[in-house]
């Protein structure tokens, strides 16, 4: 069989999907291959980073983690296939979908477990929406030639990481990491005019969907954490409440009735954590309405 034949499929496919990578694409994937060659040295020559390694990746991998992660990619798949319904998602967005699902978005779901109350969603969901408007920017559309782009991801990471380490001049670092973005931004931004007004066939629709869309996936993703969040506070209710009860028959009734009392209301799901009288009492309750009635003192205080 001649393979060669389908090589402009596949490529006229991966065009068509968005795969088409940018200098700044190339310049991290490269990073990320010397970080990746790191890293398996370290695993190949370091036992003790060896085991730790396996131990995260089974942590990540083969654990209750797994739930997670699959009720993630379904719930990008759903987005999708909504998106596509009404009409804003196009095969042309592929890539960008892939990418902020596994980068930005994973890190907004990973915060389900620090959610403390409803407010919470609505300051996420504001800065998130800003970051998302100015890290597409970044990514997409001002780029610089890739012998720009390499070392200048290595800078950018310099100056990132090194007030946390030399924490005893941070202020003059903070002046420093301060006026190097404002060159680095009015850099981008004068690269930006000059690829505008040197173009003559912008797809501005396409543009502006690639602008947008980070900012509709992270209120889908958020639409998300808040079961999510709602679930792991009630796993750690649940388990204290398995310990406070003096015997194990009837534990079900006395989760049923703190479960009717709280509802989705986090915040006193959050409390409820702390294992307090009330939830003391409603764990040792012998009865669906005796659990409910000692954890409404709860929310009703």
């Amino acid at each position: 069989m001649d393979f060669e034949q389908y090589f402009p499929l596949i490529r006229q496919w991966l065009v068509d999907h968005g795969f088409q990578l940018s200098s700044r694409e190339w310049a991290s994937l490269a990073w990320i291959a010397i970080i990746a060659a790191g890293i398996i040295y370290l695993g190949a020559t370091n036992s003790r980073f060896r085991h730790r390694l396996i131990d995260l990746f089974k942590a990540t991998f083969f654990s209750k983690l797994v739930y997670l992660w699959i009720a993630y990619a379904l719930w990008i798949a759903l987005f999708i296939l909504l998106a596509d319904y009404f009409g804003y998602w196009q095969p042309t967005l592929t890539k960008a979908t892939l990418v902020w699902s596994a980068t930005v978005e994973i890190s907004t779901l990973a915060g389900f477990t620090e959610v403390q109350n409803l407010g919470y969603f609505k300051s996420a969901a504001l800065n998130l929406f800003q970051a998302a408007i100015i890290f597409e920017y970044f990514l997409g559309f001002a780029t610089f030639p890739i012998w720009v782009e390499f070392p200048l991801q290595f800078i950018i990471f310099f100056f990132l990481v090194a007030p946390i380490i030399a924490s005893d001049y941070q202020q003059r670092w903070n002046l420093i990491l301060l006026g190097f973005f404002i060159l680095l931004l009015l850099a981008m931004v004068i690269n930006s005019v000059l690829t505008v007004y040197t173009a003559t066939n912008l797809d501005w629709e396409l543009i502006l969907r690639q602008i947008s869309l980070p900012v509709i996936l992270t209120l889908w993703v958020l639409v998300l954490v808040l079961p999510l969040s709602i679930y792991a506070a009630y796993e750690v209710v649940f388990g204290k409440m398995a310990i406070l009860r003096n015997k194990e028959s009837g534990l079900w009734k006395a989760k049923l009735g703190l479960l009717l009392a709280l509802r989705h209301h986090l915040k006193y799901i959050r409390e409820a954590k702390k294992g307090g009288a009330e939830v003391t009492r409603a764990a040792r309750a012998d009865t669906v309405r005796a659990a409910y009635r000692e954890t409404r003192k709860l929310v009703d205080e």
